[in-house]
């Protein structure tokens, strides 16, 4: 069941890298569905693999860690993606900025950007 949900969600996530354009469509965006329960369904049996191989004195201890894990992976992922994002939308806009105005290339300031539009 973990190399299922391992391939599924695997080969689901570079689909969904694969296929997502400027405009991404419905079909496209719905490979997100199969990635996200394979990866529920991998950390379910990590879980159950987990606690089947610990003793119960070690039990609580084992699954705050497991938790707490999995809250500090996703506010990195979060970080991330966001760090992503801004830098992306800053080069974005800088080049739309410039084709449109035709000035320096820089940062956007507010008087500018007013002006422009």
């Amino acid at each position: 069941m973990l190399f299922f949900a391992t391939v599924s969600s695997s080969t689901s996530y570079l689909l969904l890298v694969l296929r997502w354009g400027t405009e991404p469509k419905l079909w496209g965006s719905l490979h997100i569905v199969p990635s996200g329960f394979g990866i529920r369904l991998v950390l379910s049996v990590s879980f159950v693999a987990l606690t089947a191989k610990i003793s119960a004195s070690d039990m609580a201890a084992a699954c705050s860690s497991f938790y707490m894990i999995a809250n500090i992976r996703t506010a990195v992922k979060l970080a991330t993606t966001s760090a992503v994002i801004q830098e992306i939308m800053e080069a974005w806009t800088s080049s739309r900025f410039d084709v449109v105005s035709g000035q320096r290339r820089g940062r956007l300031r507010l008087r500018e950007v007013t002006e422009c539009g």
